[in-house]
């Protein structure tokens, strides 16, 4: 083999970032190497005479059997030299005349027993992790089964009082074994075999998707923290771990962040981009009405860093034929759910835009940084399929009012308009058919002031006009307007006919009476949202109604 055809062999199958480590080079100089044949020092250019056999064998391997991992066709770079203490990967490297990376992080691994094993481990399958990465396997498989240091960190995971509680039973012939359940949604069987591989994938992922580094160090460091937030969520703490939200449908541009009460909303970062999930592939463009083209990725264009609450409740493993039943409140879920809503509400409250045209961040896909995750703990909607959108770019004046409504909505949200909200952002953003758009949009009216008793159509169209004008007469035809728009859903939901013609029209005026009942309650009215239901802010309205501080409110913001 020529030597321009061995670079190109050792770049595809060992790629440049794992090359430069088992070479004690850096990215670039191993990168110029692969690419245009510029020599390395001596030792590191007899590294790379060694790998190429390996090359060879693992490109075979993979010719013979498709779809076969290349991790797994790297495997032997993993396996443990019992004289050199540690693996081969690692050999290979001293070869090269390079030191190991020190498998330590301040002054952790020499008080806690638990991380020096681990971050042993760590050190030894670092190499592994920086096999170039493929669909489906966005994760390099790291094996550690044969490595000794797996038994150091059992033992040593066992004798620790709060850890041991995650493995209730003996796992015959392997270890320990028991269920874990978090609020975040997950949870299942967990045994002790599998103890090193959970806690470096985990690590590793905290730093794939939280635009962290990818040196040993960085690692290590991922794994100290994920340690110590099983250990407090174990003793009964709530701590926090990271997640990311990524919408699409709104970019910013060069408008910056916006600042909301649950993190920084910002431009999707490349790191990010990368770890999308695969399928969201393509883009949409559209151009607004000053002519303006926008283009938006599926994938998403921007990011809501933000945190969620962790807990975790160990259960022996006899709760395997009833898991769920023993399951956590899923109240990490509940708060994922609120900031992905309360991006989605604050947006559509913010921009002012044409009836029917209503700006809309959707939901593109969502990472949790899970710190006893088998595998990412990710979610994504697939919009191709679904019902179309404009995409949008936020300016400066939108990017400062959507974080002034971010506040709002934070500050004053009530679990009782969860129905309210979730309706209005349907009809604005889901649906495709006019009446469906109608029906939810009124459902929306009757969540915020219907009632179940006397007559519902009365009490919201007076109750929505006191909250919307300011004099008699433009209550007046404000109610009769919403009479009418409530008598066209009843005809929808009863099967009685009505102008289809008109349709279009009044389910977008049905909306956007929603729209401004929602901001007029968030920006002015914030006591009647901390009633507790419709019957009773309706009422509430139609009795003390307060206009006039509507209208200062309304001015000074």
């Amino acid at each position: 083999m020529d030597s321009g055809a061995s670079s190109a062999l050792l770049g595809e199958i060992f790629g440049v970032r794992l090359l430069a480590y088992l070479c004690g080079t850096d990215h670039d100089q191993m990168a110029h190497r692969v690419e245009e044949s510029e020599s390395l020092p001596q030792a590191a250019e007899a590294v790379l005479e060694r790998l190429i056999p390996l090359a060879e064998a693992a490109a075979l391997q993979r010719a013979q059997n498709p779809g076969y991992p290349l991790s797994l066709a790297l495997d032997m770079l993993g396996r443990y030299d019992a004289a050199a203490e540690t693996t081969l990967a690692n050999v290979i490297r001293r070869s090269a005349g390079v030191d190991l990376p020190d498998a330590a992080l301040g002054s952790s691994a020499d008080s806690d027993p638990v991380k020096a094993a681990a971050f042993r481990l760590a050190r030894d399958a670092y190499p592994l992790l920086l096999v170039p990465s493929e669909e489906p396997w966005r994760r390099p498989l790291v094996p550690l089964f044969q490595h000794p240091a797996r038994h150091e960190l059992e033992a040593n995971f066992l004798e620790d009082p709060t850890l041991a509680r995650l493995f209730s039973d003996e796992d015959p012939g392997l270890g320990r074994r028991g269920m874990v359940f978090n609020n975040l949604g997950r949870g299942g069987s967990i045994q002790s075999v599998m103890l090193a591989e959970t806690l470096i994938a985990a690590g590793w992922d905290r730093l794939s998707y939280t635009n962290g580094g990818r040196s040993l160090q960085d690692l290590l460091g991922a794994i100290d923290t994920n340690l110590d937030l099983v250990r407090e969520a174990l003793d009964g703490g709530e701590p926090r771990v990271p997640a990311l939200v990524v919408f699409t449908g709104i970019t910013t541009a060069q408008a910056g962040d916006v600042e909301t009460p649950w993190g920084v909303l910002r431009s999707i970062s490349d790191a990010e981009r990368r770890v999308a999930p695969s399928m969201l592939e393509g883009e949409v463009s559209g151009t607004d009405p000053a002519g303006k083209s926008v283009t938006v990725s599926y994938a998403g264009e921007l990011t809501l860093a933000t945190d969620l609450p962790y807990s975790l409740v160990p259960r022996p493993w006899s709760d395997i034929d009833e898991p769920f039943g023993n399951a956590p409140r899923p109240s990490g879920v509940d708060a994922l759910r609120r900031r992905i809503e309360g991006v989605q509400l604050a947006t559509f409250l913010a921009v002012e835009r044409p009836l029917g045209s209503w700006v809309t961040a959707r939901l593109a896909w969502y990472w949790i940084g899970d710190p006893l995750g088998h595998g990412p703990a990710l979610g994504w909607n697939d919009w191709r399929s679904q019902p179309g959108f404009m995409p949008y770019e936020l300016n400066s004046d939108d990017c400062a009012a959507l974080a002034i409504w971010a506040t709002y909505v934070e500050s004053h949200w009530r679990h009782e308009i969860d129905i309210a909200v979730r309706r209005v952002l349907s009809a604005a953003h889901m649906r495709n058919d006019p009446a469906d758009r109608l029906v939810d949009a009124v459902i929306a009216w009757e969540n915020l002031f219907g009632t179940s008793e006397g007559e519902p159509r009365l009490r919201i169209s007076t109750a929505m006009a006191w909250l919307l004008e300011d004099d008699h007469v433009n209550r007046a035809a404000r109610a009769n307007e919403i009479k009418r728009l409530y008598d066209d859903r009843s005809k929808i939901v009863h099967g009685a006919p009505f102008d289809e013609n008109l349709l279009g029209e009044r389910a977008n005026d049905a909306v956007a009476l929603a729209r401004s009942s929602l901001q007029a309650l968030f920006r002015d009215r914030s006591d009647l949202l901390a009633l507790r239901d419709g019957a009773t802010r309706s009422l509430n309205l139609i009795l003390d109604s307060r206009s006039g501080q509507r209208n200062e409110t309304r001015d000074r913001s």
